[in-house]
């Protein structure tokens, strides 16, 4: 039986728009998405630079191919259609994954991962199976100029998030009193006509 998802919609802008799907994944797919992160191999890195000592937005990390049993599990036919109203397939084309380990004492900068609107859309998904509301690691969204909050989605347990790659975000910190690890897995798809090299901030935690 497939799982009945539920998808909000918060319109940022004109043209862009933050979606919300809930109920995204059967049980078993939760838990194995969840066990997953659990047992891969994680290195302490950043999004753009290999000396890493001073940088604030240095965190753990680890990439997926592909053809990985996480992206396996994530894009099944169900799950591709439901994706695909929001990411049109003749627009923008899957580009890498990974999976960011946040821990407590992590620290995060309100960035974009693409300059202009159209550049980049992102996914966002929540695999852990426990996680409340007072444990924080909320993901922010802001206005342009990062002074004002448009949106705060909170972690909730199997939550996807899609959202155009330009608008600002960031992952708020995650409280003592939660779990020890706060897992985000991130899908990058970028736009067909857009070149790599005109992308900014691909790889950091949110």
């Amino acid at each position: 039986m497939k799982p009945v998802m539920l998808i909000n919609k918060i319109e940022v802008d004109e043209g862009r728009d933050i979606i919300i799907m809930d109920e995204a994944f059967k049980f078993g797919e939760h838990h194995a998405l969840y066990d997953i992160c659990m047992s891969l191999k994680y290195s302490c890195t950043s999004y753009s630079n290999f000396d890493i000592q001073d940088i604030t937005d240095k965190r753990m990390r680890a990439d997926l191919t592909q053809d990985d049993n996480l992206c396996n599990i994530i894009f099944n036919d169900y799950r591709i259609k439901q994706f695909q109203q929001f990411i049109k397939p003749d627009e923008y084309s899957y580009s890498h994954a990974y999976v960011n380990l946040g821990l407590v004492n992590d620290s995060h900068e309100i960035h974009v991962d693409g300059t202009t609107p159209g550049q980049v859309m992102t996914m966002l998904i929540y695999p852990n199976t426990e996680w409340e509301l007072n444990h924080g690691g909320e993901t922010v969204f802001y206005k342009e100029d990062r002074k004002e909050m448009v949106y705060l989605n909170p972690y909730k347990p199997g939550r996807i998030c899609l959202f155009e790659g330009s608008i600002p975000h960031c992952a708020k910190p995650q409280a003592l009193i939660g779990p020890k690890y706060r897992f985000t897995i991130a899908v990058k798809f970028f736009c067909r006509d857009i070149r790599t090299d005109d992308i900014i901030g691909m790889s950091r935690p949110s």
